[in-house]
């Protein structure tokens, strides 16, 4: 007997050894996310409604949800990932991870075309209207170098959102060794509130808004950097 629409959705999912982001395939069928929706939502409050014929750029895009709200919304989405959260999920939680698997189950029950390239963000070239840097920056050796390349790739606005120093009002930046900030090998820095704003003041951007802050596992900020 063929399997339902449903039911292959069901089998298609159950396949995917380790889920990050919480999606809504339809059929009453979702992704056991690490990342609640709630969570995702507040990330979604500093992307622009308004994306019909636009260009975004999903930077770490994981499982996509995001990309997909964007493609949703009319905008054309370019979503790459170095895949470097296959180190995390390793360690944290055991489980290995080949990168992608569930961006391109989540793809094929929403009926996408969008797949996701394998690509080292500072490698790009070209420019989008809008870049989604969400979860990112905390993972990057070199930040300030990282911000110059965002904001070169930007034409309108970059939504950034990562994990920051709370109670700090300097400009500083704290350094994670090993596995010290949640026990992933890949996060080095904790920038204060003040020093994100100045780096993404200092790299280019012409006005810079601090949308929300909330804690999970860390604490974490999303802002909004215009050109």
């Amino acid at each position: 007997m063929a399997l339902s629409d449903r039911q292959r959705k069901l089998t298609d999912v159950q396949r995917v050894p380790f889920w990050w982001h919480t999606i809504d395939l339809g059929d009453g069928i979702v992704t056991p996310g690490q990342t609640s929706m709630h969570e995702q939502e507040l990330r979604v409050a500093g992307i622009p409604r308004s994306l019909q014929g636009r260009t975004v750029l999903d930077v770490g895009c994981w499982d996509g949800f995001f990309s997909f709200w964007c493609e949703q919304r009319g905008a054309t989405v370019t979503p790459i990932d170095s895949f470097q959260h296959t180190d995390f999920v390793k360690s944290k939680y055991g489980v290995q991870l080949k990168g992608g698997e569930g961006f391109r189950v989540a793809a094929r029950c929403l009926g996408s075309a969008l797949k996701p390239r394998k690509r080292e963000f500072t490698q790009l070239k070209g420019s989008f209207d809008i870049v989604l840097f969400l979860g990112v920056l905390y993972h990057q050796r070199d930040p300030l170098l990282t911000l110059e390349h965002l904001s070169r790739l930007t034409r309108e606005c970059a939504v950034v959102e990562t994990h920051y120093l709370k109670g700090e009002s300097r400009p500083v930046l704290q350094f994670y060794p090993g596995s010290s900030l949640n026990s992933d090998p890949t996060n080095y820095w904790g920038p204060s509130l003040s020093c994100i704003e100045l780096m993404l003041r200092d790299v280019g951007f012409r006005s810079v808004r601090l949308v929300n802050t909330w804690q999970r596992d860390d604490d974490r900020a999303l802002f909004v950097a215009r050109k």
